[in-house]
């Protein structure tokens, strides 16, 4: 009899049979990458910066995830080169920080091979084939340039180890006419070789000296004309980068340019991609004016000829022009790529409500699902407001808490109100943590303690705890008992007013608490060292016993047997079907990546029909589940919540 090795939380596993997610949106995310096959211009490839591949066969019109594709996950995908042949070349590094390398398909990216041999452990930002040379590749890293002579398969160093400028490397340029030409642009300005990186010089005379050169473009009428895009504006060079000109027409505020493009049909057409939208020149690069709306920040551009041009945006996914960058509109069909940090079941209402973005105004997006019309729409936000939290009443008006205050909406979102959070008369624009709603009452976690409403905003009392004055999250029983955490300690009140304290240690690493449904007494903690568990309210924690590390989701079915738990660091999704005393990695298909930020369940819409889970997946946006009995584990035995954390 076979004897199989399992892990120590898996060692009674029962059998169970996989989940089968299926992607729902919404459409957009963030776009790393763009490349046009020289064989084929309807084919476009565009990587992300979780390591998924799509491809699109109609130039941009709608697109399709690569299965199985580039194998990776937690991989930015910065460039991606396709040869004549149609085999594709893509270089990445880890978000984690653990390196990269160089990846090749020959199957138009269905499946891919590590290669690049002396390139372990080396973040590639940037990857270049020489014309002149085909078999002549070279990659620049944090660390450095390296060059190869065999198609990419092995690679060798070719910048100084100890040259202190040539490191943090960005962008990479041949020339066309000599192999051994190489121009590559750092953190500290540009340099050039001409014998293979032998020696190096730098290519600086007119350039401001603090500029990170970001992209480095070669004018193909004539190579000796070189285009620089650094944080400083767009820099243009006549002869080889031997000095260089300011390109005029890029304000200030736009001048991170990290993508720039030359148009496939007219030459003295240029598209620059920056962190304030996409900005075109017809007149040889003399003016640019920005085409797209401000606020993009635009990470890849290519253009696939007769005015067709695709921009890589992120957050907002694919901009297509078809007039040679006068006008953009959204081309998103089957681009599903949203990064959702909350995802709120508005079951009486038929929706779901999905909240993207926790980083800054710009990314903050608040999605609606039509579960009945199967459509996703847009809901407007408060202006220039990062949103951190959302929250819904029982008549589906909204309430959002943000980087500055607390706002109230309608069910559709706009119009929408700022309410008065203040301290003795002021307001002292506070942070939002965490926001509870139950009936009419409304608890928001702020920097500067809980805010508590009885009336759903009308009136509120600011109540804060011992030496600590931030709120970090909370939770709410049906009963109304009320929980909340600190830095230094945990408290419990019964009306959401008054207040005792329960523990004099705070949880650390804390992110989320959650009642079990249907108890007052039974309490999770998801943190990033784990999921911890109390059965007395908050007075005492055990660690759950299992082998979950940094827990960014978190849901429960309304039996309060079924747990699903999301793991960062493992990069899985870990399901309990005793309440949280054992878990079980989940089986899964069709689920791009199991690096997840946050769950839902979704109860059944009607008699003997399964519930949904849902996960906001790193890679693929929000992916949803039938939890058919057959498909979780129905029994579970193992360890108990005997041990403290």
């Amino acid at each position: 009899m076979a004897l199989a090795l399992l892990a120590p939380w898996a060692a009674a596993e029962p059998a169970r049979t996989a989940l089968r997610f299926t992607p729902i949106g919404p459409q957009g995310g963030d776009v790393r990458s763009l490349a046009r096959d020289p064989g084929d211009p309807r084919r476009v490839y565009a990587g992300t910066v979780d390591g998924i591949l799509y491809a699109s066969l109609n130039a941009g019109a709608s697109w399709s995830r690569l299965e199985p594709g580039f194998p990776l996950r937690g991989a930015s995908l910065d460039d991606i080169l396709v040869t004549e042949k149609g085999d594709l070349f893509v270089s990445f590094w880890k978000i984690d920080g653990s390196g990269g390398g160089v990846a090749r398909s020959t199957n138009r990216g269905v499946s891919f091979e590590m290669i690049g041999a002396s390139l372990e452990g080396e973040a590639v930002r940037g990857l270049a084939r020489a014309p002149a040379n085909p078999k002549v590749f070279v990659a620049v890293t944090r660390n450095g340039v390296f060059r190869s002579t065999d198609e990419a398969l092995t690679f060798s160093r070719i910048s100084p180890r100890s040259h202190n400028d040539l490191k943090m490397v960005g962008s990479v340029a041949i020339d066309p006419r000599n192999e051994d030409s190489i121009m590559v642009g750092t953190a500290h300005l540009a340099w050039r070789t001409d014998n293979g990186g032998a020696t190096w010089r730098p290519i600086q005379q007119g350039m401001i000296t603090d500029s990170d050169v970001m992209t480095l473009t070669l004018d193909r009428r004539e190579p000796k004309t070189v285009f620089a895009t650094a944080c400083t504006g767009i820099w243009r060079s006549r002869n080889a980068g031997a000095s260089w000109t300011k390109v005029l027409g890029i304000p200030s505020v736009s001048r991170r340019t990290r993508a720039f493009a030359q148009d496939h049909d007219r030459p003295d057409t240029f598209y620059a991609g920056t962190t304030d939208g996409v900005y075109v020149s017809d007149d040889d690069a003399k003016t640019f004016t920005r085409t797209t709306m401000s606020g993009l920040v635009v990470n890849a551009l290519v253009s696939l000829g007769g005015g067709r041009v695709l921009a890589g945006v992120e957050g907002e996914g694919m901009l297509v022009s078809t007039d040679f960058g006068r006008s953009w509109f959204p081309s998103n069909d089957g681009f599903r790529e949203r990064l959702v940090r909350q995802i709120v079941p508005d079951e009486a209402r038929n929706r779901l409500l999905a909240l993207t973005g926790a980083d800054g105004p710009k990314n903050s997006a608040l999605f609606e699902l039509d579960r009945t019309q199967n459509l996703w729409r847009r809901v407007e936000l408060p202006e220039g407001r990062e949103i951190r939290s959302l929250g819904v009443y029982a008549n589906g008006e909204m309430i959002v808490g943000t980087d500055d205050g607390v706002f109230q909406g309608t069910s559709q979102g706009p119009p929408w109100q700022r309410l008065s959070l203040l301290i003795s008369g002021a307001d002292p624009h506070p942070q939002i943590d965490d926001l509870h709603i139950r009936g009419s009452q409304v608890l928001v976690a702020t920097d500067h303690g809980l805010f508590s409403s009885q009336n759903r905003g009308s009136t509120w009392t600011l109540l804060r705890f011992g030496a600590s004055r931030s709120v970090v999250t909370l939770a709410i029983a049906a009963t109304g008992r009320v929980v909340v955490a600190t830095a230094l300690g945990i408290y419990a009140g019964d009306d959401g007013i008054e207040f005792h304290q329960v523990a004099s240690v705070g949880l650390r690493g804390l992110k989320r608490l959650a009642f079990a449904p249907g108890s007052d007494s039974k309490i999770f903690a998801a943190t990033s060292y784990g999921l911890l568990v109390s059965r007395d309210a908050g007075r005492s924690w055990f660690d759950t016993d299992t082998p979950l590390g940094r827990v960014t989701g978190l849901t429960q079915s309304e039996n309060g047997k079924t747990v699903f738990a999301a793991d960062a660091d493992i990069k899985t999704v870990f399901v309990s079907q005793d309440g949280g005393i054992n878990f079980w990695p989940i089986e899964a298909t069709g689920l791009p990546s199991q690096r997840t930020f946050a769950l839902a369940i979704e109860s059944p819409k009607r008699p003997g029909a399964p519930s949904v889970l849902i996960v906001a997946a790193s890679g693929g946006g929000l992916l949803e589940a039938r939890m058919d009995e057959a498909a979780t584990t129905t029994e579970a035995k193992g360890s108990s919540l005997d041990r403290r954390p």
